[in-house]
């Protein structure tokens, strides 16, 4: 295991999978710092529980950059020829991204329906259960298959107020 696969994660990332398989966001920047440009450091103590103190140098990751961009970045570096690499991509999640149930992560699985029970069974829930499943699963993904549903909502509706 190396820099590309750390110890930490052994037996858990099968051979094959790269950075970019598992980037979620690729085209989002970092935002929990302001942008900046270069690296900025923080310099504080910390005091233990023991009273005792120590210098803490924190780099702020602060690029603009996306992780796409910091990912390409990762691939082009040549640690014997530019000595370590830092950088990490702060990213916090918005309230719009905190579920998986997104279109963007379901139609980017490998098996979209298998993703879509998974993630959003609960998501959208309504009286026959949650209709994104039903979606990438029973209707193949195709807004052509959700005109019969439609065609039975109308007709449905207009029995009741008829």
């Amino acid at each position: 295991f190396d820099a590309d696969r750390p110890i930490l994660f052994e037996g858990c990332i099968p051979d094959g999978v790269g950075l970019t398989d598992v980037g979620y966001f690729p085209d989002e920047a970092q935002n929990l710092f302001a942008p900046c440009n270069g690296k900025i450091q923080r310099h504080f103590e910390f005091v233990g529980a023991d009273n005792k103190s120590k210098q803490i140098i924190e780099q702020v990751p602060c690029s603009p950059s996306t992780l796409r961009e910091k990912i390409a970045s990762f691939d082009g570096h040549d640690i014997d020829r530019d000595g370590n690499y830092f950088e990490v991509h702060t990213r916090m999640a918005t309230a719009d991204d905190h579920s998986l149930c997104s279109r963007d992560l379901i139609e980017a699985a490998a098996d979209s329906c298998a993703f879509a029970r998974q993630h959003c069974a609960s998501d959208a829930a309504g009286l026959f259960g949650s209709y994104v499943p039903l979606y990438y699963c029973q209707l193949g993904a195709s807004p052509a298959a959700f005109a019969p549903l439609c065609a039975l909502l109308l007709l449905l509706t207009i029995c009741c107020l008829g």
